[in-house]
């Protein structure tokens, strides 16, 4: 009866914490910051905006905006906070600004290339240049101090890899036209606290775990999982849906397509409210059931408590609570304050049907 009655208390219609953040679809859980007092920072890409929340939940602040000027972005891909300071990457200014965590501006850094992988660490970056994603080649994982004036190679990378989707450019009159179901490239991961860097094999369930400070080696992280055959029917599927409207402008296109031997052992890397690695791993054609393990911060696989939908619907965690996403039809998404042990049964009983997001700009 007790179990019945909580659930029934968590379906009701959920009491917004933030709301009206005029974001209409998913947050990303990379894109919002929970300080220990509870404020909030939200990157708001449509605004080109971080939004800045009092603990009371009301707005305090607006930090950058749209433009190419000094602390202004056009196209914002990475948000942090680290060391009481707020990093927004702009992809298309190939700069990075930093801000004081009341918003005033400090500074902008040029960065080492536009199409760079790129993680703030405690003492510096973490990053490495994609390259050309159409054409996956070699590069290097490297560190950066924090300016951008010094930096040294601390490990190969064998392949880029590609991105997923649909890929087009024309060169010389040549239009070339790629596509792929999944990403299969190397993935970074940055702890919260930005203390330690994960780099995932591309194919392998291997990940090198690398000091925030120093950028030394750590220790590895592996499993026995090994990579499953590649679902090429489950491809095909997707092939037609995605390229439907190429095809239909440009009859007889040759569309490329970008196929792995195998599935990735890894899917996606992320952090629980405690801070520790959560590894998805791919079972097969994709479904949409999870497979996680979870490691504390020396390595060692421990049991794993929350769930998949917990971990990307929690922002942050403060003075016991969890900041849940939450989104409802019509609504634009906001912030629900939970007891963090209350957190999967919340979520369960208030689902999210709705995971699409884009990040678009349009150019005139």
């Amino acid at each position: 009866m007790l179990g019945l009655l909580l659930v029934l208390m968590l379906s009701d219609a959920p009491e917004y914490h933030i709301k009206d953040t005029e974001i209409f679809q998913v947050m990303l859980k990379d894109e919002v910051h929970v300080t220990s007092e509870g404020e909030v920072y939200l990157l708001n890409f449509e605004s080109r905006q971080v939004q800045h929340y009092a603990a009371d939940g009301k707005l305090k602040n607006t930090i950058g905006r749209k433009g190419k000027g000094p602390g202004e972005f056009t196209f914002p891909i990475l948000f942090r906070v680290i060391d009481k300071h707020i990093y927004v990457q702009d992809e298309l200014n190939q700069m990075v600004a930093q801000f004081t965590m009341d918003g005033t501006y400090v500074r902008q850094m040029q960065l080492p290339g536009r199409n760079i992988k790129l993680d703030r660490a405690n003492k510096g970056w973490m990053f490495w240049d994609m390259g050309d994603t159409m054409n996956p080649s070699s590069s290097e994982l490297k560190w950066a101090d924090a300016d951008f004036k010094e930096s040294r190679t601390i490990a190969p990378i064998v392949s880029t890899g590609w991105g997923r989707g649909v890929n087009a450019r024309t060169r010389g009159g040549v239009r070339k036209i790629t596509y792929s179901p999944l990403s299969v490239s190397p993935r970074m991961a940055m702890s919260p606290n930005g203390e330690r860097c994960y780099l995932a094999d591309a194919e392998l369930y291997r990940i090198e775990v690398y000091d925030g400070h120093s950028a030394k080696h750590l220790y590895s992280i592996s499993s026995s999982d090994k990579p499953l055959p590649f679902d090429t029917e489950w491809a095909d599927e997707r092939f037609l849906v995605a390229t439907e409207v190429d095809r239909q402008r440009n009859p007889g296109v040759t569309i490329q397509k970008l196929y792995p031997k195998v599935f990735p052992a890894i899917r996606s890397m992320s952090f629980n409210s405690e801070g520790q690695l959560v590894v998805d791993r791919w079972r097969g054609r994709p479904d949409k059931n999870h497979y996680l393990k979870t490691y504390n911060n020396q390595g060692v696989e421990v049991p794993t408590v929350e769930s998949f939908n917990t971990l990307r619907r929690t922002m942050g965690v403060a003075k016991g609570m969890a900041y849940v996403m939450v989104l409802e039809e019509g609504e634009d998404s906001g912030l629900v304050k939970v007891p963090v042990d209350q957190v999967n049964d919340f979520v369960k009983a208030n689902p999210i049907t709705d995971w699409a997001f884009s990040r678009n700009i349009e150019f005139n």
